[in-house]
């Protein structure tokens, strides 16, 4: 929801480099707009439909599943999130304080190979803005890469900076990285050859990062 969800909107609309999700995961108040196989609506549905009733409503007539915390009755396409599972299937650490956590925590528990995350950005280029959650999101996007899960973040999210590029703190110059061949796992840094008089005679980099 955040406004990084405009990266997700120009793929969707590209002629040339289209999003082809197998599904398609929202959360909250998109149940009312955008196409989805799957929306997480973590609030109690019951009490903000009370205090919402547009909401309410858009909750009533949903057609896809909504994973939240108590699957009441009149919501009729409401599921009960499967926390026990997830807790069985995390790190220890209960760090579940937004909606973010839980969606990659349950991309966990079901095998998702390959998750791109739209709109979750906490704080906002310009704007003293901020939301709460980022580093329980940052958390859970750090043990999904340890267990092997690919999480593409859109490229203008403040989410784990990813809106600055890649950057290693401390170096006047950037060093240079390139992939090995997909024989060869790993990734190999290299002088940036443009400036290599910064690194003072050092002239090969290869093996400092595997």
């Amino acid at each position: 929801m955040g406004p990084s969800r405009a990266n997700y909107i120009s793929q969707t609309t590209s002629h040339t480099t289209p999003v082809n999700p197998d599904e398609v995961w929202t959360v909250n108040t998109a149940v009312r707009w955008l196409q989805h196989d799957v929306c997480f609506i973590m609030d109690d549905m019951h009490e903000f439909a009370k205090h919402f009733p547009e909401y309410g409503a858009a909750m009533r007539k949903a057609q896809s599943p909504i994973l939240t915390s108590v699957a009441y009755p009149e919501f009729s396409k409401a599921v009960a999130y499967p926390l026990a599972e997830v807790l069985n299937n995390g790190t220890g650490r209960m760090y579940f304080n937004n909606s973010g956590p839980y969606i990659i925590a349950y991309a966990l528990l079901i095998g998702v190979e390959k998750l791109s995350l739209f709109g979750l950005d906490y704080s906002f280029p310009g704007s003293d803005a901020k939301e709460n959650g980022r580093g329980s999101v940052e958390y859970w996007i750090g043990v999904a890469e340890t267990r092997g899960m690919q999480v593409d973040i859109a490229k203008d999210s403040t989410l784990c900076d990813t809106n600055r590029g890649l950057c290693f703190y401390g170096y006047i110059r950037q060093p240079v990285i390139t992939e090995r061949p997909s024989d060869t796992p790993g990734k190999i840094v290299r002088p940036n050859l443009d400036r290599l008089s910064d690194y003072r005679g050092v002239t090969e980099l290869e093996n400092v990062v595997r």
